[in-house]
């Protein structure tokens, strides 16, 4: 919170950065956290929309584990194993489609 990820001395090291001169979406994600602790949701999606829309859904999925582990009794949910591959695929595919310098894909990218 304290620090501002968007300023060029604070970003953490990135190694893909580092070798391509492109953000990688942790790099996004980095800039959306800070931006959505701020109160700024718009900026946040700017910076990363998959980690923003994401977001909810893994809060929701650690508050759920959290109470489980406490022995709060929880949904017996179970999530088909392509569910996995789906996220990865999204993930990959949205790491791609942001690193495009076409306009349709340009607003993928972080706005840094």
């Amino acid at each position: 919170y304290a620090l501002n990820p968007v300023s060029e001395g604070n970003p953490p090291i990135c190694p893909f950065k580092m070798m391509t001169g492109q953000d990688c979406p942790g790099c996004g994600a980095t800039r959306a956290l800070a931006a959505l602790l701020h109160g700024h949701p718009g900026v946040a999606a700017d910076h990363n929309l998959l980690f923003v829309l994401a977001l909810p859904v893994v809060v929701v999925g650690f508050v759920v584990w959290t109470l489980h582990r406490l022995g709060v009794p929880r949904p017996d949910w179970h999530l088909p194993r392509r569910w996995f591959m789906v996220t990865a695929v999204v993930v990959s595919l949205f790491w791609a489609l942001r690193l495009l310098p076409w306009d349709p894909f340009t607003w993928l990218a972080s706005g840094a």
